[in-house]
């Protein structure tokens, strides 16, 4: 019988903290959309795929929304307690995990372990509290050293065998398929946490450790244009994610940019206006 069932909504208690009020009925039900993704997918972990028997707390589905998601809802205390599940999946080795709670011995792969770091920064951001960067500083900093022990020519080359690149991107055959590359793809996220280490070292009175983590950054920023960057504004395969990422973490040199713009629009403009980017190159 129909009238002996009760549809219930279920979800972490996250206020609601923003709206959108706009004339276009299609924008406006996007958003809608957005907001019960959201209210599906915070479920005592930040979830994947509600409508199928995954569910799995993967790291990078938050990076890349969370920002979104910080302007819906108030996430800070849920944020922060997930985060303590992060610490404790942390390998001693310093990895990251790519889910967390740590179901797999997935770990380590470019742009989903990196939340370990985008996670606390975006908190610190959206909320003006540095006592996130301070709970998540000692997890942070075994991060880092992790990427920098595994590669000592500052070029990320994730080895190990758990990558996924621009994942779904829309030019993969099979959703992982290198269609940007991963070396270039894992470098640039590597500077982008050097670059949050020191934005959030200097918030929170780490002098040596701000000086230090903006050298790194730079560092990086070198061997990526040596290795990525070409002197006609080509970057890696002139992917649009290759240029999105380098452009978005300033690892194109000045001089360079207006080339690197020109060929990101050249490659959208050629797809009629639309984009080829995956998983880690469309929210920037």
């Amino acid at each position: 019988m129909l009238d002996a069932l009760d549809g219930v909504v279920a979800h972490s208690d996250c206020a609601i903290t923003g709206s959108l009020d706009i004339p276009d009925p299609m924008l406006a039900q996007v958003w809608r959309n957005s907001v019960w993704s959201q209210r599906s997918n915070l479920f005592g972990v930040p979830t994947d795929c509600p409508q199928r028997d995954e569910r799995l707390g993967w790291m990078g589905d938050a990076q890349v929304f969370w920002d979104a998601a910080s302007y819906t809802m108030d996430v800070d205390a849920f944020t922060r307690r997930f985060l303590g599940d992060v610490r404790v999946a942390q390998r001693r080795t310093g990895g990251f995990p790519d889910v967390t709670p740590f179901e797999t011995r997935w770990d380590g792969s470019p742009g989903w372990a990196d939340a370990g770091v985008i996670l606390p920064w975006t908190l610190y951001r959206k909320y003006a509290d540095t006592g996130v960067i301070d709970e998540n500083w000692g997890a942070m900093e075994r991060w880092l050293a992790w990427i920098g022990a595994n590669n000592p020519d500052f070029v990320w080359r994730n080895k190990r065998g758990v990558d996924y690149g621009d994942w779904l991107a829309v030019d993969a055959i099979k959703p992982g398929d290198p269609t940007s590359p991963k070396d270039l793809i894992g470098t640039a996220f590597w500077a982008y946490d050097a670059a949050l280490m020191a934005e959030m070292a200097t918030a929170t009175g780490r002098v040596e450790e701000a000086a230090s983590y903006a050298a790194l950054r730079q560092t990086i920023g070198k061997a990526f244009v040596d290795e990525f960057v070409r002197p006609d504004g080509g970057i890696g395969n002139d992917s649009q994610t290759s240029h999105v990422l380098a452009l978005r973490f300033g690892l194109v040199p000045e001089p360079l940019r207006a080339a690197s713009v020109e060929r990101l629009a050249a490659d959208i403009a050629r797809r009629g206006g639309k984009l080829s980017t995956g998983f880690l190159g469309t929210p920037y």
